[in-house]
């Protein structure tokens, strides 16, 4: 699979690159894809990765997990259940990955 496109995705919204296209491509393929597919449908739960990936909803979980503990997503709050891109305010307006 491709996600040279990912990797355009997440550079145009670089502001300091302390993060690397290396730290993308040592995901998993699964990780890969599933956050490709995160940046693009801006929020998602474990159901619905599960039915992208067909993958059991454990391993979307564990997928997910990762994500967070690599600062790529932003778990869901208390009483949430969503999945979002890690961003923050940009000096001029707009947002940015965090620490991309």
């Amino acid at each position: 699979m491709d996600f040279s496109h990912v990797a355009d995705e997440l550079r145009e919204y670089s502001a300091d690159n302390s993060l690397q296209l290396m730290d993308l491509l040592d995901l998993s393929e699964a990780s890969r894809t599933l956050l490709s597919w995160v940046i693009r449908q801006g929020k998602v739960n474990v159901t619905a990765g599960q039915t992208f990936t067909g993958l059991s909803s454990a391993a979307v979980e564990e997928i997910f997990r990762i994500l967070v503990a690599r600062d790529f997503l932003v778990a869901p709050s208390e009483g949430e259940s969503y999945y979002q891109i890690r961003m923050v305010s940009r000096k001029r307006g707009g947002t940015i990955l965090k620490d991309w």
